[in-house]
């Protein structure tokens, strides 16, 4: 029998070109058309602001101060809260648009340094354009490229004294603070406009002998699951007010949300569990929420908002045994609190360099995790023998693409704003955290440098690669090598662990030097650490005792 199933559906033919019929799977065929359609571009509806400088205030104060009379003589405490609001709402609208005028603005905000002006070069321009490949005048023809030209330059001005009015260009209140506290919020709006494609320092790792396994646990939509009633019970059993209990309740029920997409909006659906995101409230509840889940766990447990580490030394084959115990008790945990796990994305890493590692099979909920060599967490590449070639390949990586774009969209912008862009954009991502991972291996090293001298060269707009020029170049830019920089920063990190300003237990075997009479001695110097293997000796405690 010969069946029609497959069927393409047009409403006008002169739409399609081509049409062709290749043999697929089961009773179907494939069908490859093309067909000519315009692609639609979804503009934002405009939107109307009020012009209160040129507004009649003093009217607007009258409208409402009669209207507040006559709110007082209506017995408001008779109505809901809502119904006030909307009666509240109508007066003061329609005191608004009788007394203040408006005006419409344009939703375009794609070209935001272009100014009516060259806007109206640009339409001259194209005009003479049109004129010329018509006429074939060469008047006109150099007319035309005149007027190009000045536009151009212009657009150029315009976009470089855009790009600095976003800066700050301030000088920074010292090198750490560079390209962070200089950066306005409108910069980094821009950015992400151009951009197509995020952390805290991590905790230093625990030293331990013997074989290291590492359970990196995710919550499934874990803002969002949170059971309002069960975070109540919880806060009041930590011995939250009744007063602050009330005002959280109000703060967390009775909630709606919706969807607006190109002022279009979808209907409002009641959220009864989650907590808001974007807020200052929501990631403290979320870890009031879930702060009991070590509870009755032997092994070590890491709480980063939604994610979790679970790990322990494994020197018998019963420590194996007793980190599936403590997965089960995580399970139990997040089924009593209606908190679950996503096993797809929990990863299991053993950390060793044994010949013959300990192996096992762990599971979580019925489901066997998945072993992998490397896994981030926290934007540190983790890796099954703590070599850091991994990271840094990634670190180098997302630089690199960094410094791409920032070549692309600010190569004719002054040498300032190129310096800042970088320390910006570029320098944190091989930067973050480099306390734990700083390499002590020359190409590890060299690596990471290159980002930098790339950065330098296209800062100082100099290709030259001549002996003695690059070294010429850092130095008029004033920065520091890469190396020198993670040196210093893991010396201000080994401060702050001495002094315990950070919550990171010391080495039993960081004992202070004995007393020297010498020109480098000083109370607080270390005895340097014995060190048997050469990864121990690239740690962070090792290598920054003996800078």
């Amino acid at each position: 029998m010969n069946n029609v199933l497959d069927l393409v559906f047009v409403t006008n033919m002169n739409l399609v070109n081509n049409i062709k019929v290749y043999p697929g799977m089961s009773d179907h065929n494939c069908i490859i058309t093309d067909i000519n359609l315009k692609v639609k571009h979804c503009r934002k509806p405009p939107r109307t602001v009020y012009r209160f400088s040129k507004g009649n205030m003093d009217a607007v104060m009258h409208d409402l101060e009669t209207e507040f009379e006559r709110f007082d003589r209506t017995d408001p405490s008779s109505r809901t809260i809502d119904d006030n609001w909307n009666d509240f709402k109508t007066t003061l609208m329609s005191s608004l648009n009788k007394h203040i005028p408006r005006k419409t603005l344009s939703t375009r905000k794609d070209i935001p340094w272009m100014s009516p002006e060259t806007k109206r070069k640009i339409r001259k321009k194209q005009m003479l354009y049109n004129k010329q490949k018509k006429t074939g005048n060469a008047e006109d023809k150099r007319k035309f490229r005149e007027l190009r030209s000045i536009v151009k330059r212009e657009l150029d001005i315009a976009h470089n004294q855009y790009v600095l009015n976003l800066l700050d260009t301030r000088e920074p209140a010292s090198e750490e603070d560079s390209g962070k506290a200089t950066i306005g919020k409108k910069f980094w709006n821009y950015i992400k406009s151009m951009k197509r494609e995020h952390i805290s320092i991590a905790s230093l790792k625990d030293v331990t002998t013997g074989e290291e396994v590492t359970h990196a646990e995710d919550f499934s939509k874990a803002f969002d699951t949170v059971p309002h009633a069960r975070l109540l019970k919880k806060l009041e059993h930590y011995g939250i007010n009744e007063l602050v209990l009330g005002w959280i309740r109000s703060w967390l029920l009775n909630r709606s949300q919706r969807v607006i997409i190109d002022g279009a909006s979808s209907n409002e659906v009641s959220v009864r569990s989650g907590v808001p995101q974007g807020t200052v409230l929501g990631p403290l509840m979320f870890l009031i929420y879930i702060n009991d889940i070590g509870e009755h766990i032997t092994s070590n447990l890491r709480l980063f908002a939604d994610d979790s580490l679970l790990y322990c030394a494994i020197d018998i084959p019963q420590d194996c045994l007793a980190l599936q115990e403590d997965l089960d008790k995580l399970s139990q945990w997040s089924y009593k609190w209606q908190m679950s796990f996503n096993v797809s994305k929990c990863k299991s890493l053993s950390i060793t360099r044994k010949r013959n590692p300990y192996l096992h099979q762990y599971t979580m909920n019925g489901q066997e995790l998945e072993s992998v060599k490397s896994h981030p967490y926290l934007g540190v590449e983790l890796t099954q023998s703590l070599n850091w070639n991994n990271h840094i390949n990634n670190i180098t990586t997302k630089a690199n693409r960094s410094l791409g774009f920032i070549k692309r969209n600010l190569k004719r912008c002054p040498e300032q704003i190129k310096d800042q862009a970088y320390k910006s954009l570029v320098r944190p991502h091989v930067e973050y955290a480099s306390s734990v991972w700083s390499p002590h291996q020359k190409y590890q090293v060299d690596k990471l440098e290159k980002v930098q001298r790339k950065a330098a060269r296209f800062v100082k707009n100099c290709w030259i690669r001549e002996e003695g020029v690059m070294t010429n170049m850092l130095s008029d830019l004033k920065w520091d090598s890469l190396q020198t920089r993670r040196e210093k920063a893991r010396l201000v990190m080994f401060y702050r662990v001495t002094h315990g300003l950070v919550d990171i237990p010391l080495p039993k075997d960081l004992l202070p030097m004995p007393c020297m009479i010498t020109r480098n001695f000083h109370p607080k110097k270390c005895r340097p650490l014995a060190c048997n293997t050469n990864y121990y000796m690239g740690t962070f405690f090792p290598s920054t005792v003996n800078i």
